[in-house]
């Protein structure tokens, strides 16, 4: 096995920057083991002291060396100490530079005329973007493994915890650059062909003479923005709230959806085995905070052999309103449409029916790629997704509260009842004509998909939904296997 310093040191001599902007982790691994015959000391009990016995013998059960007037044990250990934040705060400045140099240029591109031949430029800029991506997780990497080497060769200081979670508030690992990618793809679309819209209102594609199939895909956090960049250079990022510019608009919007159900998870279970007419029912809002207008949301499973597709339908109430519509006490206003008027009785019909009540809640960012011309090909990307017990206890610390639907946001979640999910997942909406291909820029993302189901760039998403998630929270926090 090639220990990691030189899978480091190979991996900096590949890499377009200077080596020197790296950890030095060799040097920092030696001083350590320097230190360590300077520190075999055996722990002292916390509640005997006494001044008039020698010191405890060291790990290697020899006595101490005397000190000298004012010396301590505890300088070398300072050295270290100075020299790791030395080199945090020099890899979080060089990664800031190469962002703000990556923006720079991309400032100039957005500057250009939109009929200036700038597709290399572009291209580079992307490419810039991503290998400070892999400078940032080599060195993640690293600092991670020298920290944990140093708790184990210095037993009686650890600090890879202090170090650890330090890292993370620099701003080289905790900022959110996503701007480059939205204006990236902006870029791209603003200069891509123009294509002439579809039939229908706005050019939606008729759906009931396509085919529509839907995919879903894992994606790991270090090819994420590899992803992202691939699938912008043909369909834009759709962010809300217009301009993105730096350090401001981002690529993703905060999604949290609120699913009911029945003590026995009925409707999971309905759904999971794909019953004819299975039926998924959530509350969904979007942003963050609280939430100011909430979608009730309801899915229904059509087999595909009989001829019917699945439907979504949904309508608006105002958050107040939800606790009465758990009630069925919900009046819909008289200027509801009347379809939606509908469904708002037969969702409460099916909530008093069923006795369906919170039960979990999906979270996590979502990125959105489509063409304002068409919907043939859309794509998401949901990160940073997390499941949340919902389910209301009478205990002391989560009694149910008068009128709330979903937890207090003020107030923390126990680890037994949140479960987070390690990877990022891409979903592919395509609908094609069952004549039409896949379109050609696809192919190599779905190709490296195929080739490389475990260890590739993406994973697909067979076996598991957001609500086959959301059970396996359910039965952890019930006892059930």
């Amino acid at each position: 096995m090639v220990a990691f310093g030189k899978k480091l040191a190979a991996a900096a001599a590949e890499a377009p920057f200077d080596a020197a902007h790296y950890l030095d982790y060799e040097s920092l691994k030696a001083l350590l083991y320097d230190l360590q015959p300077l520190h075999l000391r055996a722990p002292v009990a916390e509640n005997a002291l006494s001044l008039a016995v020698a010191p405890a013998t060291n790990a290697a059960a020899m006595p101490l060396a005397p000190l000298a007037e004012g010396e301590t044990r505890t300088r070398g250990h300072e050295v270290f100490l100075e020299r790791m934040d030395a080199e945090l705060r020099k890899m979080d400045a060089f990664a800031h530079e190469r962002v703000v140099a990556v923006r720079r240029e991309v400032r100039a591109l957005e500057a250009l005329d939109a009929g200036a031949d700038v597709g290399a430029r572009l291209q580079a800029a992307g490419d810039a973007f991503l290998e400070v991506e892999r400078y940032v997780n080599l060195n993640v990497t690293a600092v991670r493994k020298l920290l944990k080497k140093h708790d184990k060769v210095l037993p009686e200081r650890p600090c890879a915890a202090f170090y650890t979670a330090r890292m993370h508030d620099m701003r080289w690992v905790r900022n959110d650059y996503s701007d480059v990618v939205v204006r990236l793809s902006r870029l791209y679309a603003a200069r891509a062909p123009a294509a002439a819209p579809a039939d229908g209102p706005r050019g939606v594609v008729d759906e009931r003479s396509f085919v529509r199939a839907t995919t879903k895909y894992w994606v790991r956090s270090d090819d994420l923005s590899a992803v992202k960049l691939a699938i912008s250079r043909h369909l834009p990022v759709l962010v809300s709230g217009g301009r993105v510019t730096e350090g401001e608009s981002k690529d993703s919007q905060l999604v949290n959806s609120v699913y009911l159900d029945s003590p026995s998870l009925e409707l999971y279970h309905g759904r999971l085995a794909k019953l004819p007419g299975a039926v998924a029912l959530r509350l969904r809002w979007y942003g963050t905070g609280e939430p100011e207008e909430v979608f009730v949301e309801r899915k229904t499973h059509r087999d595909a052999w009989t001829g019917d597709a699945s439907v979504k339908e949904r309508f608006r109430v105002l958050p107040g309103d939800v606790p009465r519509l758990l009630r069925a006490e919900y009046e819909p206003p008289a200027d509801l449409p009347a379809a939606e008027r509908r469904l708002a009785r037969e969702v409460q019909r099916l909530v008093s029916t069923k006795r369906l009540v919170p039960t979990v809640r999906s979270q996590c960012h979502r990125t959105a790629f489509q063409l304002a011309h068409t919907n043939a090909v859309r794509a998401s990307i949901d990160t940073n997704l997390c499941l949340i017990n919902e389910v209301q206890r009478e205990d002391d610390d989560h009694a149910p509260e008068q009128g709330r639907w979903y937890r207090d946001a003020a107030r923390s979640i126990p680890s037994s009842d949140l479960t987070r999910f390690p990877f990022a997942v891409l979903e592919l909406k395509l609908a094609l004509a069952e004549a039409d291909d896949l379109p050609a820029w696809l192919r190599p993302v779905l190709a490296c998909v195929e080739t490389n189901p475990c260890g590739g760039c993406t994973r697909q998403f067979f076996t598991r939904s957001f609500l086959g998630d959301d059970a396996a929270v359910l039965a952890r926090s019930s006892g059930e296997e």
